[in-house]
């Protein structure tokens, strides 16, 4: 029943004609797919990882246009402070069955100009997301350490940290 009600829900997010309706439940859809990769089920680890999917397209993908990251600003807008809520909830409660999820969705989001006008759970999601993958840099997976690092690079202008950044990141590396 949880399967079919996931795939359900992951054709309802892929239908373009039903955008206006689905775009209040996306952030809870979410929040969902995360407690489901600690299913014991492969089933339902496979159909949270599918529904994942669809909603990154639609958060992501579709807000992205011609750049390469979408603003953390633009999604607090556009979905509220319940995604940043969420958000902050992973990172605290990380366990390694939404490890690779989380740092995907992440690597796509730009904090660079936030403190422009400064937003205070916004501020306190840069911070945690900055503490969380910098002690990404010694995992033992090479996909999550540069997973970590491109986050890293999100997270501060390049001109201010780029070379002490990449000397910690291959100091980090293990082969």
């Amino acid at each position: 029943v949880l399967v079919r009600s996931m795939n359900t829900l992951r054709e309802l997010i892929k239908d373009k004609e039903l955008d206006d309706l689905t775009s209040e439940i996306l952030v809870k859809c979410l929040s969902h797919c995360f407690k489901y990769f600690h299913s014991s089920s492969w089933d339902v680890r496979n159909a949270a990882l599918m529904l994942y999917s669809s909603l990154y397209h639609k958060i992501i993908t579709v807000n992205l246009g011609t750049k390469r990251c979408v603003d953390i600003r633009k999604l607090r807008t556009i979905f509220g402070i319940q995604l940043i809520e969420i958000l902050q909830h992973e990172l605290q409660n990380y366990q390694k069955t939404n490890i690779y999820p989380l740092l995907v969705f992440m690597e796509k989001v730009d904090f660079v100009n936030i403190f422009a006008t400064p937003q205070s759970d916004i501020i306190t999601l840069h911070r945690g997301v900055e503490k969380f993958v910098s002690g990404l840099l010694s995992d033992r997976s090479f996909y999550i350490r540069t997973k970590a690092h491109k986050i890293l690079c999100n997270l501060r202008p390049t001109a201010n940290i780029s070379g002490e950044r990449d000397r910690n990141f291959w100091n980090a590396v293990k082969f």
